[in-house]
């Protein structure tokens, strides 16, 4: 007995805005029910399963000036699907929202906040940054600044980091920042105390070319 897989089909086009040249276009999915295969311009780019779960692919090489177009071949049932039967519908397709955004070449391809406290009186504590910083191209990356600027609840700022960047071509270099924080908010249940933090990328003359955030918990 074969079980039929039933197959969606999608395709449209769109146009990459002119002020995108010169960067890397990342394709993201929130969420496909259960397993896609992607083409931009009629090659294929990949694969990708998981209902819930993000997808991006990095679709840079495949572009062209003007008008591209995407099309998305989704299956209902894939190797995966036994362990998505957690009380829900099985409604396959296209569920969450799809987009696309551009990265500089030298980006901050990720990082990891975390805080460790002196002593047992929580009276201070180190916050640490482990930051990533890829280079798409092949030419060594031009002098950036990394910097990070911790943010108290109030908008009053508590601290910035600042770490020189240079990195090799087709590469990727961890930098390692930290700093003490006196009498820090201490978040819980029941005083959930957050903190921004705002990480970013500037050049040599002090121009930001990115900046991310997240809030975070001593």
């Amino acid at each position: 007995e074969k079980e039929p897989n039933p197959v969606g089909s999608y395709r449209r086009t769109f146009v990459l805005p002119a002020n995108w040249d010169g960067k890397e276009v990342i394709l993201h999915f929130d969420g496909v029910y259960s397993g896609m295969y992607v083409w931009i311009n009629g090659q294929k780019v990949g694969y990708s399963e998981g209902a819930n779960n993000d997808a991006e692919f990095n679709i840079t090489q495949y572009l062209k000036k003007g008008e591209n177009i995407i099309a998305v071949e989704v299956y209902r049932w894939t190797d995966a699907s036994y362990i998505e039967d957690q009380d829900m519908f099985r409604m396959s397709g296209i569920h969450r929202d799809i987009y696309l955004y551009a990265i500089p070449k030298a980006h901050v391809y990720d990082y990891h906040l975390e805080s460790v406290f002196v002593g047992n009186d929580f009276s201070s504590a180190t916050f640490k940054v482990k930051a990533s910083v890829r280079n798409y191209s092949s030419k060594s990356s031009k002098k950036q600044n990394l910097i990070v600027n911790l943010i108290d609840p109030s908008g009053k700022e508590v601290a910035t980091l600042n770490r020189e960047v240079n990195v090799d071509g087709s590469s990727t270099v961890d930098f390692d920042l930290q700093t003490k924080v006196d009498n820090p908010l201490l978040w819980s249940a029941e005083t959930p105390h957050l903190y921004s933090v705002i990480i970013s990328l500037r050049d040599s003359k002090g121009k930001e070319t990115e900046a991310m955030s997240s809030k975070f918990g001593f």
